[in-house]
């Protein structure tokens, strides 16, 4: 008999986001397997597949990294490298699921420097639509810039 996780909530602060409009994905839910996650993208009727794609990938693997990883959430998460493939045609009438895999490494426990990787496949009606591999770094408040900490993207900037 296998315990099941509830889903948590995504919060602005947590997807690194200035406000909850600017939130992509509400909640998210650790499967059984390891590492494993999933999560529900809302799809604004007038947005960019590519900038949908990788802002909700960002959005969700920052929150899974203080929600579940252990990252405090006052520590920022600096993207440095994100590729998205499109793969299918994009519906704005249906919601997305995003199924996360992400693995943090460790390496330095004293300094909370890690790095993370994580690959997201986001379906729509069992069709895969796109996929995301992302790349970041966990940083302490007192390391690094500011703006690499706290981004606070606010996608329906971006979008317009």
């Amino acid at each position: 008999m296998s315990i099941a996780i509830p889903a948590k909530t995504i919060s602005p602060r947590l997807a690194h986001v200035a406000q909850k409009s600017d939130l992509l994905a509400q909640s998210v839910t650790p499967l059984a397997r390891a590492n494993t996650y999933v999560s529900t993208v809302t799809v604004p009727p007038d947005a960019s597949a590519y900038q949908l794609f990788q802002e909700a990938s960002h959005q969700i693997v920052r929150a899974i990294c203080h929600l579940f990883e252990g990252v405090p959430a006052d520590h920022g998460i600096a993207i440095y490298e994100t590729d998205v493939a499109l793969r299918s045609a994009l519906r704005t009438d249906t919601p997305v699921e995003a199924r996360i895999f992400l693995t943090l490494e460790r390496n330095n426990p004293r300094h909370i420097l890690w790095q993370c990787n994580s690959t997201v496949d986001f379906c729509q009606a069992h069709i895969r639509v796109a996929e995301a591999r992302i790349k970041s770094m966990t940083l302490p408040r007192t390391v690094g810039d500011p703006t690499l900490r706290w981004p606070h993207a606010s996608f329906n900037a971006l979008a317009a």
